[in-house]
């Protein structure tokens, strides 16, 4: 699977003008391959120019890492971060895309330990904008899958206070971050009415929707449209960061199991959807 999947990308980075080193021959176990093509990838390919051609290079080298050992993500990550020019302001456009990329829930190389792995070896090496990149680097090891989900106080449209520990289990939970007035969460909610799987799983009470909004003071929510039947709506005041949550933007999606263990982070819905069937009825 391995080596199919590298030689998808490299036909992938043919398509874009990305140039792949040639592996030496000697070279046959699929993660050393995958260690030397990470490790030699900047040879080639240009590092000093941000734009168009530079995220395309960048998104084959993300796509590459996943299939390198840790030893070899780790020296690919050292010799990225060396290899940058040592202006700040073209690393400044540089750090710009590996955080896009590699963090935005969008993206097809979207991967919160490559972040952490190459803004870790960015810092150490004094690239500018330490502070942020540490912030983000928080952010990812925050409600980790495979991790009970963070407790977190939320209260009703009747005033009474609950907790995220009180409210789960039994079935699978979604949780959804949003913030009233928001464009982009009223279209997720929309979305989410809409969905034929999503609405069966909520009316058949094998998935349960829990919606906290956030960001915005108890009565400006409590003046906002309530949230579709059979949907439990809340309100905190308190930042998600603060509760342990990583909530890059709104709206953001969790997926918990019934056990209240976080299955997918930061989901997108598709992503959601292709887990759900599993969630519910685990082997």
């Amino acid at each position: 699977r391995c080596i199919a999947s590298l030689l998808v990308l490299s036909c992938v980075a043919a398509m874009a003008e990305v140039r792949l080193p040639a592996i030496p021959d000697s070279i046959t176990r699929p993660a050393a391959r995958a260690d030397w093509l990470t490790a030699h990838f900047w040879d080639d390919n240009d590092l000093a120019t941000p734009g168009p051609a530079l995220e395309e290079a960048f998104a084959t080298f993300a796509s590459l890492l996943p299939h390198a050992s840790p030893d070899g993500r780790t020296e690919a990550a050292r010799i990225f971060a060396d290899r940058a020019p040592r202006d700040n302001g073209r690393r400044e456009a540089i750090s710009g895309i590996v955080e896009s990329y590699l963090l935005d829930r969008h993206s097809p190389v979207h991967d919160e330990d490559a972040y952490a792995l190459l803004a870790s070896a960015m810092i150490a090496r004094g690239w500018p904008g330490r502070e942020a990149m540490e912030y983000l680097c928080a952010m990812t090891r925050m409600a980790r899958p495979g991790t009970p989900a963070p407790d977190l106080t939320y209260t009703d449209r009747a005033g009474d206070t609950h907790t995220l520990a009180q409210t789960v289990g039994t079935v699978p939970t979604l949780l959804l971050f949003h913030s009233p007035g928001c464009g982009e969460c009223e279209e997720m909610i929309a979305t989410l009415c809409t969905d034929s799987d999503i609405s069966r799983c909520v009316a058949e009470e094998k998935l349960r929707i829990l919606a906290i909004a956030i960001y915005a003071p108890l009565e400006v929510w409590m003046a906002h449209e309530a949230l579709p039947a059979g949907w439990l709506d809340g309100h905190t005041d308190t930042d998600p960061a603060d509760a342990g949550y990583s909530v890059p933007y709104t709206p953001t999606l969790y997926l918990l199991d019934a056990a209240g263990n976080i299955i997918l982070k930061d989901a997108a819905l598709d992503e959601i959807k292709s887990v759900l069937p599993q969630a519910i009825c685990p082997q």
